[in-house]
């Protein structure tokens, strides 16, 4: 198989390169990492908004809250793991929050992207 027939994968700790996944260059995306976006270590949203805004112990959007502060990091460490104050289920998997982001029509789609990419090599944490 050549290399533009590959579909690229993308490890939970692996640093982002955008045009692994045909995605025009974004400085809030490029050499981050989804666990790092997703723990609202940084931002990788165009609007700058991190994930803790929406998604904290006060307010779960989606039924997806971490027992952190608004605008705070929490730590997911292992994707494996099961995670939100509401309907808790793990980041990888079948039926885990990836897929429940990548089916919301209000999410970014370059993350969308991301996390497709995740989930087609089996989720990784590498």
């Amino acid at each position: 198989m050549t290399e533009h027939n590959v579909e690229k994968t993308l490890g939970w700790n692996e640093p982002i390169h955008l045009k692994n996944f045909k995605l025009e260059p974004n400085e809030n995306l490029e050499g981050k990492t989804l666990r790092a976006i997703i723990e609202s270590a940084t931002h990788g949203r165009d609007d700058l908004k991190l994930c803790s805004e929406c998604h904290h112990r006060e307010e779960a959007q989606g039924d997806y809250g971490l027992n952190v502060l608004k605008y705070t990091k929490s730590n997911i460490p292992d994707p494996w793991l099961y995670f939100g104050t509401q309907g808790a289920r793990p980041w990888a998997g079948s039926n885990g929050w990836a897929e429940r982001f990548i089916a919301n029509p209000t999410k970014p789609e370059s993350i969308k992207t991301l996390l497709k990419a995740w989930a087609r090599g089996g989720f990784e944490t590498k």
